[in-house]
């Protein structure tokens, strides 16, 4: 491929969109304990608050972060980029 054809590969890659997943963790549950979830129910997580979330596309990692406010909202603020082989880039 020449530099031009690179570019506009490039190029039309940026536009395509994929869903970012901000993971806060994960629980194993029976169907039994889901089924009788209801409001106001807790359903602990195995994060600790003090770690960093993981940022997930297409089922890889690729960063880690914190939890922000921005305008009432919440947002996540990238504290580490994870290097293709999963550790963190230096």
């Amino acid at each position: 491929m020449t530099e031009t054809q690179d570019q506009t590969q490039s190029s039309f890659l940026d536009d395509i969109p994929v869903e970012v997943v901000v993971e806060l963790g994960r629980t194993r549950m029976v169907l039994r304990d889901l089924a009788k979830l209801d409001t106001d129910d807790v359903v602990e997580l195995n994060q600790p608050m003090d770690k960093p979330l993981d940022v997930v596309v297409g089922g890889k990692l690729i960063a880690r972060g914190e939890l922000v406010m921005v305008a009432e909202r919440m947002a996540l603020r990238i504290t580490e980029i994870v290097s293709s082989s999963g550790n963190p880039k230096q």
